[in-house]
C-alpha cells in the first residue's frame, strides 16, 4: 500500500530575494527558475529539470516580521545520514549560524535560521526497523546529537560535497498554532493525520502511515495572517484521492486550497491512483 500523505513544497516571504537566494544556495540549494519577485528552490546535486521545487521564495521587503506565528521551522530530509553529515560540514566550513543539533531517536537534526531568521531543520531518518515502541508508543526524545561520530561519515578528510542530493525532500513542518488540540482536530478531520505524541496544551506531532511527524503544532502567539505575517506563506501537499474528494473546498487549476484554524494556508492535490 503507498502512502496516503506527501509533503511537496512550502513557500517563505522574504525581505531580500538576492540575499536569500545567495543563502540557501550555500546551503546546498539551487534557483531552478526565479525573476524579480521569487525564487524555486531544488536540491543542488539533483537533475534541476527533474527535481521537485522544495522551496519558492517569494519577495516582500516590506512585510512584518510576526514572532511566534507562521511556522517554528521547515524540515528538509535527506536520503542518507552521509548526506546530513555533508550539511554539516558545508555549514561548518561556511560559519553558518546554527541554534542546534539533536538525536530525536527516531531521526538527528540540525536547526538554524535562515537569511529572515525563518527556522530551517535538515534532518535524516533512522531506518524504521530501529525505531523503538516501549508500551505501544513510539520513542521521540531530544538527546544531544554526537557531532563527531556523524562527521566520520565523510571520513579522516571530507571534502565539499556539491549540494543537497536528489532525494531531499520536505520531511514536516512545525507551525504555530493558537490552538494546537483546535487545529489538531482539524488535521485529523481534514487530512487523517494521526496524533503521535501529544505535549498537552502545547502542542502535538500529527503524521500519515506510521511516520514520526508530518506537521508538528506549537503553541504560539495567535493566529498567522499569511497575506500580512512575514514567513510562511502556503504549504503543498498531496493525499489520498478518497480524502482530496472529502474536502470541503473549491478546486481550480488541480488543487484544493485550505486554511487551517490557525491561518496556515494549503494546497492539496490527489496522489495518483495506485
Amino acid at each position: 500500500m503507498g502512502p496516503t500523505f506527501i509533503l511537496d513544497a512550502a513557500t517563505w516571504r522574504v525581505h531580500d530575494l538576492p540575499r536569500s537566494v545567495a543563502f540557501y544556495e550555500r546551503l546546498g540549494f539551487a534557483a531552478r527558475s526565479s525573476g524579480a519577485d521569487h525564487a524555486d528552490l531544488v536540491p543542488a546535486a539533483a537533475d534541476p529539470a527533474r527535481a521537485p521545487v522544495l522551496l519558492r521564495l517569494v519577495a516582500d521587503p516590506v512585510a512584518p516580521v510576526a514572532p511566534g506565528r507562521g511556522a517554528y521551522h521547515l524540515a528538509f530530509r535527506v536520503p542518507e545520514r552521509r548526506d546530513l553529515a555533508a550539511t554539516l560540514h558545508r555549514l561548518a566550513s561556511d560559519r553558518t549560524p546554527v541554534e542546534g543539533f539533536a538525536d530525536h531517536l527516531v531521526s538527528e537534526a540540525l536547526y538554524l535560521p535562515d537569511a529572515d531568521g525563518h527556522g530551517l531543520e535538515f534532518t535524516w531518518d533512522r531506518p524504521r526497523e530501529r525505531w523503538q515502541y516501549p508500551g505501544g508508543a513510539l520513542a521521540i526524545g531530544t538527546d544531544p546529537l554526537d557531532l563527531s561520530d556523524l562527521l566520520a561519515e565523510l571520513g579522516d578528510r571530507p571534502q565539499r560535497q556539491p549540494g543537497l542530493p536528489a532525494g531531499t525532500d520536505l520531511g514536516h513542518v512545525h507551525l504555530y498554532a493558537a490552538d494546537p488540540a483546535g487545529d489538531a482536530r482539524w488535521y485529523r478531520d481534514a487530512f487523517g493525520l494521526q496524533e503521535i505524541v501529544s505535549f498537552g496544551p502545547w502542542g502535538t506531532f500529527l503524521a500519515a502511515d506510521g511516520y514520526h511527524h508530518h506537521v508538528g503544532l506549537r503553541r504560539g502567539a495567535g493566529a498567522t495572517d499569511a497575506r500580512r505575517d512575514h514567513g510562511l506563506v502556503e504549504i503543498r501537499a498531496r493525499l489520498t484521492r478518497e480524502r482530496y474528494e472529502a474536502l470541503a473546498a473549491d478546486e481550480r487549476d488541480g488543487a484544493k486550497a485550505l486554511v487551517a484554524p490557525s491561518g496556515h494556508r494549503w494546497r492539496l492535490r490527489p496522489l495518483p491512483e495506485a
